[in-house]
């Protein structure tokens, strides 16, 4: 929830032509909404590449995001359940993953 974090994640998703899908405490914020929120009593997406931030992987939140055909997930917990649903994971922080891949797309 850190604005920087979010700005990031805001350029990155524009960089690379996708969508911003956010969690339920997101959706608090002025610059999100419900209709971005993802999980089964929510949004269920079905993305060709889906990359979690900070996403720790509760149940409703994994159904949400079933439908993804590749995951990548970001998240410090080397034991958060969205690994286990996760063709590629990063464990650190959502600014060093953010930062990392803004610079290699530059």
């Amino acid at each position: 929830m850190e604005p920087a974090v979010l700005l990031q994640a805001q350029q990155l998703a524009k960089w690379i032509g996708a969508a911003l899908a956010v969690t339920q405490p997101l959706t608090t914020m002025e610059q999100f909404s419900i209709e971005q929120q993802i999980g089964a009593s929510a949004v269920t997406v079905a993305p060709e590449v889906l990359i979690n931030i900070g996403i720790a992987g509760d149940d409703d939140y994994l159904a949400g995001m079933a439908g993804a055909q590749h995951v990548l997930s970001v998240n410090t917990d080397e034991q958060a359940p969205i690994f286990n649903h996760s063709q590629q994971i990063f464990v650190g922080g959502a600014s060093e993953f953010l930062a990392g891949m803004v610079a290699a797309l530059n």
